[in-house]
């Protein structure tokens, strides 16, 4: 999810919060693109269910500062009926 891309304005106070997301493809479940955000400290994402048909896996996250990726947040994934 980017704003930026779009609008070419930096987002303040982005709540991603109490969503079911469902994975199907290679992307990942939110992109933050460089100078998406105005401050890393308004951007909540918190209490969303992922999943994935590969699992844990599958569920990944892109926050792009600049030219260095930063590090992935843990998450919670909701397993696929029969892999546990």
């Amino acid at each position: 999810m980017s704003n930026e891309s779009e609008i070419h304005q930096a987002g303040t106070d982005v709540y991603i919060h109490n969503n079911v997301i469902i994975l199907g493809g290679s992307r990942p479940a939110v992109e933050i693109a460089p100078n998406a955000m105005t401050s890393d400290r308004t951007l909540h994402i918190d209490h969303n269910l992922y999943w994935s048909p590969k699992g844990a896996r599958g569920v990944r996250f892109s926050w792009v500062r600049g030219s260095a990726r930063a590090s992935s947040r843990s998450i919670s994934c909701l397993s696929p009926r029969g892999s546990g």
